[in-house]
């Protein structure tokens, strides 16, 4: 029931923000809500997401996801775009 209640509760931060994640061989991808982290064996490089556009845009990119057309996200508090 503990995954049950993470992925569904309203207080979880799986209902409260958008997070992917892929390693990589040279690195890890992390998006999460407006941030792109690009974590190599040296540095970090972060990104600020500007937009919902933008936000899909890094998806397809950093992580090879392609959402459908008209797939709609899910509003985020404070959102940027």
């Amino acid at each position: 029931m503990m995954n049950y209640s993470n992925s569904t509760s309203p207080d979880s931060a799986f209902t409260n923000r958008r997070t992917c994640a892929m390693p990589t061989p040279e690195a890890r991808i992390l998006l999460a809500n407006f941030e792109l982290k690009i974590r190599g064996a040296r540095d970090t490089i972060t990104r600020q997401i500007e937009n919902e556009d933008a936000f899909r845009e890094a998806l397809q990119t950093y992580l090879g996801i392609i959402l459908p057309d008209g797939t709609t996200l899910k509003a985020l508090p404070n959102s940027v775009g």
